[in-house]
């Protein structure tokens, strides 16, 4: 090997290092601010104050393991009919239709099912009581940012930075979609859901899994986590709200760059053509 190629090589190694210590002091800085919150601002609700929702429909993706199967536990609680249909990875892996795999699972894959459910979603719905679609986002979406020359960030892949992404494009969407169904008189809400800092085993595929035993001590267990969700989910309070970031069952607020419809606009039509869909399910 060259000695222009060794060094090239060790550019790289460098800028990697860098980002990577970036992008895990951005986590420490904002995460940290964010579990304290979570246990300054926290509002814990009594399970029996969940509505009771008969004859309704829910569908849970990730309802096996984690927050996920906590929702489960606690939609069922409210008399509903639960349907079980969030990852992090170290390396750089894409799915067999050539998308990277944290982007696809935590983002383009609920946009295909939520488009795909949006017309039964709207028989469902009523004037009185609009249908839901909660996305389980993250307040990392603050320091996300979207490639659009190169999504799948295969030119230099940091996990981190990929996860960010992929929570700051549920947010986006979210917007996006609120805006659509309010123009076209929809009656179905679309919010987005930051859980808090949960103690689930994501922390097992990060630098952050050596610090574990220590974050116990602020992290939120699965009930916990789960509460935000179902919140936005079930409560009265959140009937007919659509387009909101919620965190500790509150409407908190979201990245600036949320809220630029070209953007929303911009990921909302890349979607679609990695979908495959070419129009609108109503």
């Amino acid at each position: 090997m060259g000695v222009w190629s060794k060094l090239q090589r060790l550019g790289w190694a460098i800028k990697y290092s860098v980002v990577l210590l970036y992008v895990h002091l951005q986590f420490l800085a904002i995460g940290g601010h964010s579990m304290l919150q979570d246990r300054i601002t926290q509002r814990r609700h009594n399970k029996t104050e969940l509505p009771r929702r008969s004859g309704q429909v829910a569908i849970v993706t990730g309802g096996a393991r984690g927050i996920g199967i906590k929702v489960v536990q606690m939609l069922l609680e409210c008399d509903m009919t639960v349907i079980v249909a969030g990852t992090f990875v170290n390396t750089y892996q894409e799915t067999v239709d050539g998308f990277e795999w944290i982007y696809t699972v935590n983002y383009l894959g609920h946009f295909l099912l939520t488009m795909l459910l949006l017309p039964a979603l709207r028989r469902a719905a009523t004037a009185e009581q609009w249908a839901r679609v909660v996305m389980v986002s993250s307040v990392a979406h603050m320091f996300g940012d979207i490639d659009f020359d190169d999504v799948n960030r295969k030119r230099f892949y940091v996990h981190g930075q990929a996860y960010c992404q992929s929570k700051l494009a549920q947010v986006l969407f979210v917007r996006k979609l609120a805006r659509m169904c309010d123009e076209l008189s929809v009656p179905v809400a679309i919010n987005a859901v930051h859980p808090g800092a949960v103690g689930t085993d994501i922390f097992d595929e990060t630098t952050f899994y050596y610090l574990k035993p220590l974050l116990k001590l602020v992290l939120k267990n699965l009930e916990e986590g789960a509460v935000p969700v179902v919140y936005a989910a079930v409560s009265p309070l959140m009937e007919k709200k659509s387009g909101v970031y919620v965190s500790n069952c509150r409407e908190a607020r979201v990245k600036a760059i949320c809220d630029d419809e070209l953007v929303q606009d911009r990921l909302f039509d890349l979607s679609l053509e990695q979908v495959g869909l070419e129009r609108l399910p109503f």
